[in-house]
């Protein structure tokens, strides 16, 4: 071996944690063959020093091919209601105890799966601004222990206000409200019949009422809260509307007068008369 080497490859090893520079001594060899060895005996010697989860690469925490005894797997789809919907988060309610479980999802995840103890659940989710719940089309399901529960799809949105439950810690403005106002300056002639859309800007979904000819004034009760557009229409499709979303909370009265006929407003919903 070189005469300069060994000092090197001691310091080498001092860095890596021996105690001292005592591997097997070699016999000369011709040309590189015993700095070959030396490179080979300390790379095995290092390694040896290396804990095991050091050198073993860890593996990504995934569910068991199959449930442990005490729990139940249950996977299913997720829907996002459109295209500007990109978080939701599942809650699983135990009926039984009233626990609740829940697991947050994005784009572009469209699966779950989550071990659950063994009883009857029913799911539902909701966006981060509460705005329209999601529900299982089925409604309760049944975990068994130890089996696979699969099909449970969170893709029902045709539910109205109020059908799908909050999450516990949740409180959104509860109960309901009314809107009422005037029909002022309709600048077609006389005011016929008219049909008065409140729609609520939060859920999407609407209320409609109607007023004889010649009456301009107009009131919705019991409205659930939100955010609310208010457009009167008449048999023409003319259209005039409040000049701002008004905004109805559990016992509030909301004045709203239709006085901008400027156009601009959505068309009258379908199944008016």
């Amino acid at each position: 071996m070189r005469p300069g080497l060994l000092p090197f490859v001691c310091l080498w090893l001092a860095l890596f944690g021996l105690a001292a520079c005592n591997l097997p001594r070699l016999e000369a060899t011709p040309g590189g063959d015993a700095l070959a060895t030396m490179v080979r005996q300390t790379m095995s010697a290092i390694e040896s020093l290396t804990p095991a989860a050091a050198r073993t690469p860890q593996a990504t925490p995934t569910l068991p091919a199959s449930p442990p005894p005490n729990s139940g797997e249950v996977s299913g789809q997720i829907c996002y209601r459109n295209s500007a919907m990109s978080q939701l988060t599942l809650y699983f309610a135990n009926t039984a105890t009233g626990a609740v479980i829940d697991i947050p999802v994005s784009r572009p995840q469209t699966e779950y799966r989550i071990l659950l103890e063994p009883g009857t659940y029913t799911v539902y989710g909701w966006p981060p601004d509460y705005s329209i719940g999601v529900l299982h089309e089925g409604g309760a399901f049944q975990v068994v222990a130890g089996q696979q529960t699969g099909g449970i799809d969170v893709c029902d949105w045709s539910h109205g206000p109020f059908d799908v439950p909050y999450p516990p810690g949740y409180s959104p403005l509860t109960g309901s409200g009314s809107i009422s106002g005037g029909i002022y300056g309709y600048p077609f002639g006389s005011l016929p019949n008219m049909y008065v859309v409140a729609r609520n800007q939060d859920t999407g979904y609407w209320y409609w009422v109607g007023t004889p000819m010649g009456v301009a004034w107009y009131s919705f009760d019991e409205l659930p809260a939100g955010h609310y557009q208010v457009v009167a229409y008449d048999i023409s499709g003319h259209a005039g509307g409040c000049l701002t979303i008004v905004v109805v909370s559990g016992g509030s009265r909301v004045t709203c007068d239709v006085v901008d006929w400027s156009g601009g407003y959505p068309a009258m919903p379908g199944g008016i008369p």
